[in-house]
This record gives C-alpha cells, sequence and structure tokens, in this order.
C-alpha cells in the first residue's frame, strides 16, 4: 500500500507524537512552498553577483551589461556583504515573524479545539510538549533560516566582517527568535480568544515592541548594550549604520559595555534570552499544568526583580564618553577640558540605571499583580466542600491575602530601590531623601494591596470577562483617584510655593533698584543745572564719520576711520536720566506688586514673606519636609486626603466581604439542590406497581 501523499516522511517523525503537526498545510504546498524560496534565493544571490566588478571584456562583465543599465558594487567585499545582509534579514524575518506566528496558531489551534489534553495524557512530559508545540509546526522553516544563516555568515567573513560581529549578531538573532517563540507559546496558553487569534494578535504587537525598542538605546552613551537584545538594531549597531557615523558625523560610538567591559555584551544577550525563555517556557507548562495556580511562583518573581537591579547596575560602570574628541573639533573647533570625555558625568549612568529599574519593575510589579491565583470555581468548590462538611471551619478569605501581599510588598521594594538611587546621587538633603522614600514605599504598599484585593473580588464574583474587567478598573481607579489627587496637590502647592518665592524675589530687586536711585536724585538735585558731572562717547554711526589715507607699514594704501567725539554730559541730562530710570524701576515694581496682591492662590504664601530673613528662615523650614508647605498653608485639605483613602479601601473591603457572601449563598444553593432534588425530577411510580398493591398483592411500591 502507497503512502498517503500527506504523510510526513522526515526525520522528525520519529521525535514524538503526531500532534506536533497539526494545523499544517498540506505536503505539496510545504514542498512548493520550499522550492519557491529556494529559487528566489538562488535568484538573489545570481543577481548580487552579476552586480560584482567584474573586469571589463569578460563573460560576466558583458552579461550585466545586457541585464542592467546600472553600475554594480565597487569591490567585491561590498557585494558579498550585501548578500550577508540579505540573507541574515530573510533568515531573521522567517525565524523571529513568521515561524513564532505558525507555531503560536498551531498551539492555540490545540486549545481550541481541546487536544492538547490527549497530549498531556501521552507519556511525554508537559514540558515536552509545551517545547514540542513551540516548535516543531515550523521546523521547516526554521531548517531553512539556518541554511541561511550558514551561508550568510560564510559571505559576511569574506566580505570583511569582523567574525566576532558576525557571531554577535547570529547569537542575537538565535536567542530573540527563541524568546518570541516561548513568547507566543505563553500567549496559547493563556487565552483562546477569538477563537486562537487573540494569541496571534498579541504576540504581533508584542513582537513589535521587543523588535523596536532596544533601537532607541543606539544613541544613548553608556546603554548601547541594550541594543543588541533586538536582532535588528543589533545588525544596525554592528553593519549597517556603524560606517555612516564615521564617514558622515565624525560621530564615534562609546564602546558598548556591560558592567564596564565590552566582552560582556555576549553573555548578556544570551543571560538575557536565556532567562526569558526559561520563565516563559516555565510559565506556560505550569499554566496547563496547575491552572488554579499562579503562572511562576514567589522565588521566580523574586529572581526576575534580581535580574533586573542586575541589568540596572551594569549600566554604571561603563564608558559615558559617547562624544568623542573628534567630534568636538569637528562641531566647533574646540577639545574640551580632559580630552574630550563626553557630555555626561557618573551620576547620569546612575540616572539611567535608576529608570531601567524602575520601569523594568513597575512592569514586573504589573504582571504579578495580574498573575493571581483567584479563580471563582475554585473559591465556590471550596464553599461547597465546606457546606456538605468535607473541611473544617468557615470560609476564610484571609488566606488569600498573601498573593497581595507579595505583589505589594514587591512593588514598594522597586519603589524604594528606584527612590534611593535617584536621592543617592541627586541634590536634595538627607532628611528629605528619607522622608520621601518612606512615603513613597507606604504609599505604594498600600495602594498596591488594596488593587489586588480590588482584583480578587472582581474576578471571583463576576462570571463574565467584561463584568471582572469594569469592576476591577472602577475600583482601582477610585483608588487611584484617592491616591493621585493628593499627590497633585502635594505638587501644586510646592509649585505656587515657588512661584511666589520667585515673585517675591523680583519686586524686593525692583524695590531695591528704586531705593538706590532716590538719594542719587537727590545729590544731583542741589547741583547747579549746567555743571558738567561727565563725558559720554558717541556711536560713530551717529556723526558722519572722519576718513583719512594713510601708508601702512608695507607701502599699501588703508582707510582708517576717525574714533568719535566724547559727549560732555550736565546735571540736567543725567537728572532727567536718572528720574526716567526711577520712574520705570516704579512702574515695574509695582506692577509686580499687583501681580502678587491680585493672585489669590498667592496670597498665603506672600502673608509670611515679610523680609529676606523671613523668606530664609521658610526655606530653612521647608527643604528638609517634602509635606511641610501643604501641612502649613492647607491644614485642611490635608486631613481630608487619608480619610478619602481609609474611605476607598473601605469600600474595597466591603464589595471582598460581599463578594464572599455571595460564593457562601450560592454554595448553599447548590448543596441544598443536591440534597433536595426537585419533584419534576424525582422519578414517577409506575402505575401497574401500585395497582397490584391495592389488590392485596404483596409488591411494594413503596
Amino acid at each position: 500500500m502507497s503512502p498517503s501523499s500527506n504523510e510526513d516522511r522526515t526525520l522528525l517523525r520519529h521525535a514524538g507524537l503526531p500532534f506536533f503537526f497539526r494545523h499544517t498545510p498540506a505536503l505539496a504546498l510545504r514542498r512548493g512552498a520550499f522550492w519557491l524560496g529556494f529559487a528566489l534565493v538562488a535568484v538573489v544571490t545570481s543577481v548580487d553577483l552579476l552586480l560584482m566588478p567584474y573586469p571589463r571584456g569578460t563573460l560576466a562583465a558583458n552579461l550585466r551589461g545586457l541585464v542592467f543599465d546600472r553600475p554594480g558594487f565597487r569591490d567585491f567585499e561590498e557585494g558579498l556583504r550585501a548578500i550577508f545582509d540579505q540573507y541574515f534579514v530573510a533568515a531573521l524575518i522567517l525565524s523571529g515573524i513568521v515561524s513564532p506566528l505558525y507555531a503560536t496558531y498551531s498551539m492555540a489551534m490545540e486549545r481550541v479545539g481541546g487536544t492538547i489534553e490527549f497530549l498531556r495524557l501521552s507519556p511525554m512530559s508537559t514540558l515536552s510538549v509545551v517545547l514540542g508545540k513551540m516548535f516543531a509546526p515550523a521546523y521547516m522553516l526554521q531548517l531553512f533560516s539556518g541554511g541561511l544563516l550558514f551561508l550568510g555568515t560564510v559571505f559576511g567573513i569574506a566580505g570583511g566582517h569582523a567574525p566576532g560581529d558576525v557571531a554577535l549578531a547570529l547569537l542575537s538573532i538565535i536567542t530573540a527568535c527563541l524568546t518570541v517563540h516561548a513568547l507566543g507559546g505563553l500567549l496559547a496558553c493563556a487565552t483562546t480568544t477569538f477563537r486562537g487569534f487573540g494569541a496571534v494578535m498579541s504576540l504581533v504587537g508584542l513582537g513589535i515592541l521587543l523588535y523596536s525598542l532596544p533601537n532607541s538605546f543606539s544613541r544613548t552613551p553608556g546603554l548601547g548594550y541594550l541594543q543588541y537584545v533586538s536582532p535588528f538594531s543589533a545588525m544596525n549597531a554592528l553593519f549597517w549604520s556603524k560606517g555612516a557615523y564615521s564617514r558622515w558625523s565624525g560621530y564615534v560610538h562609546a564602546p558598548d559595555e556591560f558592567l564596564g567591559y565590552g566582552g560582556l555584551v555576549a553573555p548578556f544577550v544570551l543571560c538575557f534570552h536565556g532567562l526569558v525563555v526559561t520563565m516563559l517556557v516555565w510559565a506556560a507548562t505550569r499554566w496547563l499544568d496547575h491552572p488554579e495556580d499562579t503562572a511562576l511562583p514567589k522565588k521566580a518573581w523574586g529572581f526576575l526583580l534580581l535580574s533586573a537591579l542586575a541589568m540596572a547596575l551594569g549600566t554604571v560602570p561603563n564608558n559615558d564618553g559617547g562624544l568623542s574628541a573628534n567630534f568636538f573639533r569637528i562641531a566647533s573647533g574646540v577639545v574640551p577640558a580632559g580630552g574630550g570625555e563626553g557630555f555626561f558625568t557618573p551620576s547620569v549612568l546612575w540616572q539611567y540605571a535608576t529608570v531601567i529599574f524602575l520601569v523594568l519593575g513597575v512592569a514586573l510589579a504589573i504582571l504579578a499583580s495580574l498573575d493571581h491565583p483567584h479563580r471563582r470555581e475554585l473559591a465556590l468548590e471550596e464553599a461547597c466542600e465546606r457546606q456538605g462538611n468535607r473541611t473544617q471551619g468557615s470560609l476564610q478569605p484571609w488566606r488569600r491575602l498573601a498573593h497581595g501581599l507579595f505583589v505589594s510588598t514587591f512593588a514598594a521594594v522597586v519603589v524604594a530601590v528606584s527612590f534611593g538611587f535617584f536621592h543617592r546621587y541627586g541634590q536634595v538633603g538627607k532628611s528629605y531623601a528619607a522622608t520621601t522614600v518612606a512615603l513613597g514605599t507606604a504609599l505604594v504598599f498600600w495602594v498596591v494591596f488594596f488593587a489586588s484585593l480590588a482584583i480578587e473580588c472582581s474576578w471571583i464574583r463576576f462570571r463574565a470577562s467584561g463584568g471582572r474587567a469594569a469592576a476591577a478598573a472602577v475600583a482601582v481607579s477610585l483608588l487611584l483617584t484617592s491616591v493621585g489627587v493628593p499627590i497633585v496637590n502635594v505638587a501644586q502647592a510646592n509649585n505656587e510655593w515657588r512661584r511666589a518665592r520667585q515673585m517675591r524675589n523680583k519686586s524686593w530687586v525692583a524695590e531695591a533698584k528704586v531705593l538706590a536711585l532716590e538719594p542719587q536724585i537727590a545729590a544731583l538735585e542741589a547741583l547747579p543745572p549746567d555743571q558738567v558731572v561727565g563725558q559720554a562717547p558717541v556711536s560713530p554711526s551717529a556723526v558722519a564719520p572722519v576718513i583719512t589715507r594713510q601708508t601702512g607699514t608695507n607701502g599699501m594704501t588703508v582707510f582708517v576711520q576717525a574714533p568719535a567725539t566724547p559727549q560732555p554730559i550736565t546735571v540736567a541730562q543725567q537728572l532727567a536720566e536718572f528720574k526716567e530710570a526711577h520712574r520705570n524701576q516704579k512702574r515695574i515694581y509695582g506692577r509686580q506688586m499687583a501681580d502678587l496682591v491680585s493672585n489669590e492662590a498667592l496670597a498665603p504664601y506672600v502673608a509670611d514673606m515679610t523680609s529676606q530673613k523671613a523668606l530664609a528662615h521658610l526655606d530653612a523650614e521647608f527643604s528638609d519636609a517634602p509635606l511641610a508647605i501643604i501641612w502649613r498653608y492647607h491644614r485642611g485639605r490635608f486631613l481630608w486626603y487619608p480619610i478619602g483613602l481609609v474611605a476607598v479601601c473601605a469600600l474595597i473591603f466591603f464589595l471582598r466581604a460581599w463578594t464572599y457572601r455571595g460564593i457562601e449563598q450560592e454554595a448553599r444553593t447548590a448543596m441544598a439542590a443536591v440534597e433536595a432534588p426537585d419533584a419534576r425530577w424525582a422519578p414517577a411510580p409506575p402505575r401497574r406497581a401500585a395497582t397490584t398493591h391495592r389488590r392485596g398483592n404483596l409488591l411494594d411500591v413503596g
């Protein structure tokens, strides 16, 4: 019997179950796509080879003249580098874009159709199933892409590229493609919305972010190591833009370093993608094995936070000389002191590290908040078991607070470390820094804890995803409003204080100028009006210039303009000028005081600025107390802030208690229906048996 036309006859058919190859095109279509791609690569390579600079009169040069009407490459190395770029880009598109989308769709279809359970019932482990579904459906694309990478490597090294650069590009491409595959597998395990296309479209959006975001660090000194996370920006940094900077703008890259060493960039890329792939595969496996639990355990989230901290601290020892001395000479003709080490100081790299850790930490905190074990079915099952006396005790929602406490502690650590970094290398006092770190950490802990409670009661109380999302959004919005309004008001009060201080200082300067002119005016009024008090030179453009013809030292005739003649200044002229200046300064002072008096928002602050000594005392009082200004001038409003926050938190507690009471009531209703079924569903006694019993038969129909 001949084999089927769609039977897979490759070596990988012995690697596992055929479920790995479900949702794949027909064998004829796969073969056609393979040979079509092979033909396209052959055509593109042939065109590049024809454009090589062959000597005139040769067969290849004559053939190129017949086919193309434009000049080819300048030399053979340029042509080989062009082939290298084309092969690597084609391999990147196949392995990094097409293949992950295809594998994600295949795995999503397994979950939508329910066939993923057949794989889990096989002797293979869940990890083997996840890895197989991530890579096996598109293995032909991966093999074709691997061939392109191999040939591209040969052409790139032959074209003059450094083997280390080619190896770093290969590492970035392979590890990034693994990451995108793992991300698609996790999304396929997490959602089945839109019949599986939800995971595919989510992968498209996240893939664009993963590929495009690292390119923004290419121009930032000290952060160049981050651009090698993306294969596209790695290719751009290694091959596409390096020559353009040196040829056209004189811009010289700072060495791309991690922890101060250029040799650690490749290990950083390997460790980064290796960690991400491990966590994504681990989360997908746990989601399939234990859907009632979190995707990652607490220790994994803690390890991710430590990895984010290590990535941020890897910025600090790096070279911050983003612009070389050559650039300064080209741009301005001036070499700065110190040999042109760059615009930046080490404190800037600490600020970069703070931003990196804060962004990554906040992202991890949000993901950890969404990775919750709150399942309505589990809460209802627990309540039903308690109603059936299978477990002792009552429903205890307090046991579910562990996740909220963990997430709030996680977020508080992120904020505390970030604020500590920022204030450690900032320009604020120690007392001010300690106060802001303590208040910010406590506030973040409080807000994240109650936000997690809001998500918990929303996910347990409602069945529909829309109701869950709406309830969680409303509760979290109220919570953020109760926190955001005080923060905005505190910032506004500090800004108003600084504005009042600036305007009051300007008014004192104007007043001092007015007072300084009055003694001078009084002294001039005591002198005769026609008395000369000085001379003022007149601008040469104000009078007709006097030009004389002279002979220079070298015998050439030169024209020399005579200097302007100074004019005498009398007391009357000087007095008129001083009076005009006095009127102008009084006008400025009056306008500034009118602005201060008319501005009601600044009136409370200006009332205390009676003198410069009083203002200096207020500066010393407010310098180390971030809440001192609003406590002094808006004490009533300040007391309402905690009341509003406590009210919102009490509302969340009430909603949580209402949620669990509803679960208890639903469990009691379900258990009552099981213990006392409805009469409509009870079997009716047979009529003949009842009649026989009435006739005295011994048959018992009861």
